[in-house]
């Protein structure tokens, strides 16, 4: 290969890999709150209000969940929260389904995983959402 071939093909993949590696260091630099996985949720029976723990520790502002999509089979959600946090602990949101959870599977829109839903008694909990 021509040397002046070879140094334009190696200038070429220097900014390619500049270009990478700026991308790369300015998506992890965001100070905007971003997805973080949900370990668990809660409901009551025949509630439609949904309590859902958050991977975040005091995050302020506090956690939000965004409900993505409910259908027959599945309700998809995502969590968004500042988790710069060291802290080991879990924060609570709470959201309002159009119908009762039931036998429906909750997924996590961060991680693509089904999250376990635990159903509690709790008559504070039950009336926390218009049903």
């Amino acid at each position: 290969m021509d040397r002046r071939v070879r140094a334009a093909a190696s200038k070429v993949g220097l900014s390619l890999a500049t270009a990478v590696l700026a991308l790369v260091v300015s998506s992890c630099a965001s100070d905007e709150p971003g997805g973080v996985a949900i370990p668990f949720a809660a409901t009551a029976d025949g509630s439609t209000a949904l309590g859902v723990s958050v991977s975040s520790c005091n995050s302020s502002p506090p956690p939000t969940v965004e409900i993505l999509a409910q259908g027959d089979s599945s309700v998809e959600v995502r969590a968004v929260a500042d988790d710069s946090s060291s802290d080991d602990c879990l924060d609570i949101a709470t959201v309002c389904l159009d119908a009762p959870l039931g036998g429906r599977t909750l997924i996590d829109d961060t991680t693509g995983e089904e999250v376990t839903v635990d159903v509690v008694s709790d008559p504070d909990f039950e009336s926390s959402c218009p049903n």
